[in-house]
């Protein structure tokens, strides 16, 4: 009896209290506040998340800095870059997000617990967060004008990647506030430091020169050979002075490395080896090493310095393969055009390259296709002519590779053949017509690609002629 008496006892007081909290859900979780003095968050988690208290905090902060306003203002570093609205819009979900993780002076005015979600309720006293920002801001500023100051005297100095991290690191300092002017004192005048730290980076390669000694190199394929130059680095005509070059291959492959920073007259110096492509012109880029800094938090800041550097000059150095004459295949899909197949064949073989009938032992390969078509009868006044029409295309492949290196042909070219003449002839006469004119295309398409000719051209091979009748007339 006494047992139940007290179990009685326990519900009647629990009761009160489970009848009040219900009734006593503040007004705060309901809605959030409005403040003329303070920004407010409200965040809530379920109390079945192991870290609810943080998740709600975080949530509640992020509500907090949401009621930042962050405005472009005119002359800035934001509004001379002439963003988009979007863009804007991005900028300032990047400054908020990092804002709230460096975010000062906000404080706990309540939580609630319902059962099932724990509600917290913060908020952050405007004018002591302006102040804040204001102090943040006149410090980014003086921190970013010494690196404008740093970066100028480097600049004077020829140490360009030195003025360009001075440069980079000033952009860093004012990141979060390029939304806003940033005014200094400069000498008497009044500049404002984020766009001044743009215009000196921009402006900063206009005149930039990379040039090579010797101006091209020759190469061996799969030799071990080394090959070196020499890599000038000029701004205008003042040397660049310790400056770090980074090297790739634009054309074929193999290995680059700059072994030295540039020295007191710009110059550092390249070494090309393990060469492993036998195309016979290849390239090498070589453009200065300018790291953006990595504490780059908004999608803007990168947009803009990775746009910055994109627009940097570059240089180029030409590499030429010393080796044996190329190699060459011929392939065709059409057993009509032996005749035309021979004629490039000999064209290639005199001027070019070494023909050969297995693709293993080849470097190139020619796939050449036709279509051939019988057009209609042109009267004459002695003979009646057949009109034929050819099409040709060849296509050339780096069997090293797999690349197309070149793709080209001719459409239609026309043919008359006597009118008594079979079909055989007709192709013949056509094919003898088509090489005529393929072949100054084959050269010019040969020298883009640069393939040089060889040295010495072998004897000419006839080019076929089967079945000529040149007691033809011409019309």
């Amino acid at each position: 009896m006494k047992a139940l008496i007290t179990t009685l006892l326990g519900v009647a007081l629990l009761m009160p209290y489970s009848l009040s909290a219900e009734v006593a859900t503040p007004d705060w979780v309901k809605a959030k506040p409005a403040s003329m003095i303070y920004y407010t968050g409200v965040g809530s988690a379920s109390l079945s998340d192991a870290d609810y208290r943080e998740s709600a905090k975080e949530k509640a902060l992020a509500d907090l800095i949401s009621e930042i306003d962050i405005e472009v203002e005119s002359s800035s570093l934001l509004s001379r870059s002439e963003v988009s609205g979007l863009f804007s819009e991005s900028y300032a979900h990047d400054i908020r997000s990092r804002a709230k993780a460096s975010l000062e002076g906000h404080e706990l005015v309540e939580s609630f617990n319902d059962g099932s979600r724990y509600y917290v309720y913060y908020q952050l006293d405007k004018l002591n967060y302006q102040n804040l920002l204001e102090r943040r801001k006149k410090d980014a500023t003086r921190r970013a004008f010494d690196y404008w100051s740093k970066g100028m005297e480097a600049k004077g100095a020829g140490e360009l990647t030195v003025a360009a991290d001075m440069f980079m690191s000033g952009l860093a300092a004012i990141e979060a506030y390029s939304n806003s002017r940033l005014p200094v004192e400069d000498g008497g005048r009044s500049i404002d430091v984020g766009v001044e730290l743009f215009n000196s980076m921009r402006s900063l390669f206009s005149n930039l020169q990379i040039v090579a000694a010797p101006g091209q190199l020759e190469v061996k394929p799969f030799s071990g050979q080394v090959a070196v130059a020499n890599i000038g680095v000029y701004s205008g005509s003042t040397p660049v002075k310790g400056a770090r070059l980074k090297a790739r291959f634009l054309k074929g492959g193999g290995e680059t490395a700059v072994n030295s920073l540039t020295d007191p007259s710009g110059v550092a110096q390249l070494t090309v080896m393990n060469v492993t492509s036998k195309q016979p012109y290849q390239e090498v880029e070589l453009r200065l090493d300018i790291k953006v800094p990595e504490r780059f938090s908004t999608s803007y800041m990168k947009s803009m310095t990775e746009g910055l550097l994109a627009d940097m000059p570059v240089g180029k150095l030409p590499l030429t393969v010393g080796q044996p004459t190329l190699r060459a295949i011929l392939y065709t899909d059409d057993n009509e055009i032996s005749g035309l197949l021979h004629n490039i064949s000999g064209y290639l073989s005199n001027g070019y390259f070494d023909i050969v009938k297995d693709e293993s032992q080849a470097d190139l390969r020619f796939f050449v296709n036709s279509e051939f078509k019988v057009g209609g009868v042109v009267k004459g006044q002695l003979y009646d002519m057949a009109e034929t029409f050819m099409s040709c295309n060849v296509i050339v492949t780096d069997l090293n590779s797999g690349a197309i290196v070149s793709n080209f042909g001719l459409n239609d070219v026309r043919s008359l053949a006597p009118g008594n003449s079979s079909v055989a002839k007709a192709r013949t006469i056509a094919q003898r017509e088509m090489f005529k004119k393929l072949k100054p295309l084959i050269e010019r398409h040969l020298r883009e690609a640069h393939f040089a000719p060889k040295a010495v051209a072998t004897a000419p091979v006839d080019e076929v002629d089967d079945d000529d009748d040149s007691s033809m007339p011409e019309l």
